[in-house]
C-alpha cells in the first residue's frame, strides 16, 4: 500500500551531481542500438565529467578514462568490448583523443554532448569532433540563444 503523504507537505529533491540527456539524441540511439547497448551507453554518459568537453571520468582515480580503464569501468570482456567500442565510434558516440599532458601523450574519451552532458548548453567547439545526432530524425533543433552553437561535422 502506498503511503499517504500528509495535505501541505512540501518536500523537494536535490542533486549535488546530475546528467542531462538530450531526448533526440536518446531517440536516434535507439535505432542504431540493442537494448543492452542503451544500457551500457547510458552507464557510460554517468562516467561524463564536469568540463565543457564531455570527457569520461574514472570514478576511482578521479583521472580521464582509457579504452583499458573503460573496458574494466563496463566490466566486459575486452574480446566484446573492443566490436562495442568501435560500434560507439562509428555511430558518433565517443570520440577518442591523444594529446600530451605533461609531456606524456595520453589518451581521452570524449562523449558527444548531443546525447548526454554535464551542462545545460554545449559550445560548438565541443560538438566539433561529432555529428549533431539531434537532427538525425529530421526534426528542427531547439535553439536558446547564443549559447546553443552548434556545428555540423561528417555530414
Amino acid at each position: 500500500f502506498p503511503v499517504t503523504i500528509p495535505w501541505g507537505y512540501h518536500g523537494g529533491v536535490s542533486s549535488e551531481s546530475w546528467l542531462i540527456l538530450d531526448m533526440e539524441g536518446m531517440e536516434y540511439l535507439r535505432t542504431k542500438f540493442s537494448e543492452l547497448e542503451i544500457g551500457r551507453i547510458m552507464l557510460i554518459a554517468s562516467m561524463i565529467g564536469d568540463s565543457d568537453f564531455c570527457f569520461l571520468v574514472n570514478s576511482g582515480t578521479g583521472k580521464g578514462h582509457t579504452r583499458g580503464t573503460l573496458c574494466m569501468a563496463l566490466g566486459m570482456h575486452r574480446n566484446t568490448f573492443s566490436p562495442f567500442l568501435k560500434k560507439l565510434m562509428d555511430e558518433n558516440v565517443i570520440f577518442i583523443v591523444s594529446t600530451f599532458i605533461k609531456r606524456k601523450k595520453v589518451e581521452r574519451i570524449m562523449f558527444n554532448p548531443s546525447i548526454a552532458r554535464r551542462k545545460d548548453y554545449m559550445y560548438g567547439m565541443t560538438l566539433e569532433p561529432f555529428q549533431d545526432l539531434r537532427n538525425k530524425l529530421g526534426r528542427p533543433l531547439p535553439r536558446k540563444g547564443n549559447r546553443f552553437a552548434t556545428t555540423l561535422v561528417n555530414n
